[in-house]
């Protein structure tokens, strides 16, 4: 895996893995076939291996289903800081109607807070916190949750907010 750990090669993950990114079902069982054609007679391959292999093999037969499953990769290389993340979002979300700002600093009861994107849309108000993080295997805990939360209560009575989100390129923790 990324993270260093060891698991047995697993069918069902990287048909998992495919399906998310939209891959055709008709060719769930050729990237099975190509992945394992590569896999080593001790049977070991790396995650980043199993990326690749399921890449190229779609580059050759399906090139939207490529580039879909590549997204999390493009993602990432946004990087180094977060705030292409944050006018990536912004897109996402004009494309769905609202209208967004991003970067901005807003007063709160309290005090000032600077928020990544300020969403509107249908007479809503909300506020999102981007994290973006630089490897894989990152995680955005249960305090990224709290604190985000935090700063809602504060300015939502004084910026008329009514709803607060958090967006991440990897995972939230259990928590």
């Amino acid at each position: 895996k990324r993270d260093g750990s060891e698991v047995p090669f697993d069918d069902l993950r990287v048909i998992r893995s495919i399906e998310r990114s939209g891959v055709p079902k008709e060719l769930h069982d050729r990237v099975l076939a190509h992945i394992k054609e590569r896999v080593q007679k001790d049977n070991t391959i790396t995650t980043d291996e199993i990326f690749y292999h399921i890449r190229e093999f779609l580059v050759g037969k399906d090139k939207k289903s490529a580039l879909r499953f590549n997204l999390r990769q493009a993602i990432f290389e946004l990087g180094p800081t977060g705030f292409p993340f944050e006018q990536y979002l912004a897109r996402i979300f004009k494309d769905q109607g609202y209208k967004t700002e991003v970067d901005l600093q807003m007063q709160g009861e309290c005090v000032s807070h600077e928020i990544d994107l300020l969403l509107e849309k249908d007479g809503r108000r909300e506020i999102l916190e981007a994290k973006f993080h630089n490897q894989t295997f990152g995680k955005s805990d249960v305090q990224v949750l709290l604190y985000t939360y935090a700063r809602f209560l504060d300015v939502k009575e004084v910026n008329k907010i009514d709803g607060v989100w958090v967006a991440t390129n990897t995972k939230l923790s259990s928590d």
